[in-house]
């Protein structure tokens, strides 16, 4: 299996992987109707396209994970105060699950945040995402409490089922 991590330049390109986003985010709000919250999923969709620009450079980053020449998953970096920088929507498609796609993914994404001088990667995340939180407590990350700029922490109603994560880098 030949994994290549590209890295895209212009907000148009993060643009065009919204059918991937909103599959994303299908398995987020999946996740939390089981705990009886509904948040349509064109409500993250929309504001993260409607902010493409915290997604690529020069403020964030946002790669792409290419296997065989298919789109296979994502990647997201937002830039936080400081040192800080955020992990955002790393996304495996399930076919590819398992293949150690996720942790490729997640290393590019730890080696990038560090080349532009990070010293801390922050994420959230819902508790039904257990195989990705997994794979963040095996890669070092540890828990924290809700952190200023998180996405989910603007929820009240997520907060209950919400998991925030750090990193020294």
């Amino acid at each position: 299996m030949t994994i290549t991590i590209h890295e895209l330049s212009e907000a148009e390109d993060v643009r065009n992987l919204k059918p991937l986003v909103t599959e994303y985010f299908e398995v987020v709000m999946t996740g939390l109707a089981g705990f009886g919250i509904s948040i349509p999923v064109s409500v993250p969709v929309d504001d993260m396209m409607q902010n493409l620009d915290l997604f690529v450079p020069p403020k964030g980053r946002a790669y792409l994970a290419d296997v065989g020449g298919e789109i296979k998953g994502m990647a997201f970096l937002k830039p936080l105060a400081g040192d800080k920088i955020e992990l955002k929507r790393l996304y495996v498609i399930p076919d590819t699950r398992g293949t150690g796609l996720g942790r490729k993914l997640l290393h590019h994404t730890i080696a990038a945040a560090r080349a532009l001088g990070k010293r801390e990667m922050l994420l959230d995340t819902i508790t039904p995402l257990e195989a990705a939180i997994a794979l963040y407590e095996r890669e070092g990350f540890r828990r924290i409490a809700p952190y200023q700029g998180s996405e989910i922490a603007r929820y009240e109603e997520v907060l209950p089922h919400a998991v925030f994560m750090a990193k020294s880098l």
